[in-house]
């Protein structure tokens, strides 16, 4: 059986098709991520709760693969309903199937921590409204965001098409646009990140958090998965191996 050192379900609110690439980028050997296919293809409300009231039945469904942790993905979804649902869900799936359940924005938000930000600035593929929903949810979760800029798309399909650079380019105008800030947030899975968030580092000196890199800092965090990570970002870095201590 694949997975030995940890399986990760994914409860994708769209397809999940780059976060899925993602993940094995940057994913220690011996690890596996189970995706499960969502029914969004465009970010709209009736799209969200419908993949909001189909939850728990995937969540159950997952679970005959005996996965070690399940995601909830999607921030939409969370936002949607407000600070607070997604603790809220995360106890509904759990007690459903039984196998530990977080929600993505969970992981993000625990991912923004682990980076030591307060105020992060965003960017995003999201049109305005969900941006609007995403701000107001961070703030009420403590931090301070500095600014968001976003491309405006509401079609998942366009969102996955991005090129590689579009993440890179908005991430800088971001950053420009917010002096104070001290992190890049980048949420949704859709999209292409992974080189973006290296690249913004290097240039920046700012973490990077994206929601790949979330999930998979959480996989592991939660899985107690340490390896040197080594090229992965500042994210990933904090799982570095522990060293035994030494008696004197």
């Amino acid at each position: 059986m694949y997975g030995w050192r940890g399986r990760v379900a994914h409860l994708a609110p769209s397809r999940g098709d780059w976060i899925v690439y993602e993940f094995y980028r940057v994913a220690p050997r011996g690890t596996m991520f189970l995706n499960v296919t969502g029914t969004v293809r465009n970010l709209r409300d009736g799209d969200l709760e419908s993949r909001l009231r189909s939850l728990e039945a995937a969540a159950i469904d997952v679970a005959e693969d005996k996965p070690d942790l399940i995601i909830a993905g999607g921030s939409p979804l969370i936002t949607l309903q407000g600070f607070g649902s997604e603790k809220r869900i995360s106890e509904q799936l759990t007690r459903a199937c039984g196998i530990p359940c977080v929600t993505g924005t969970e992981l993000e938000t625990d991912a923004l921590h682990a980076v030591h930000s307060t105020r992060p600035v965003l960017a995003t593929p999201y049109p305005p409204t969900l941006d609007e929903r995403l701000i107001n949810y961070l703030n009420e979760a403590g931090f301070e965001v500095q600014g968001c800029k976003g491309l405006g798309i509401e079609n998942n399909a366009t969102i996955g098409m991005l090129p590689e650079h579009a993440a890179l380019r908005i991430g800088r105008e971001a950053a420009a646009a917010a002096p104070n800030a001290d992190a890049i947030f980048m949420p949704c899975g859709r999209w292409p990140t992974l080189e973006a968030a290296r690249l913004l580092e290097q240039e920046l000196g700012l973490p990077v958090v994206t929601a790949s890199l979330a999930y998979a800092f959480g996989s592991f965090k939660r899985l107690n998965i340490r390896d040197s990570f080594e090229g992965c970002g500042s994210l990933l870095a904090t799982l570095r191996p522990l060293t035994p201590t030494t008696a004197g």
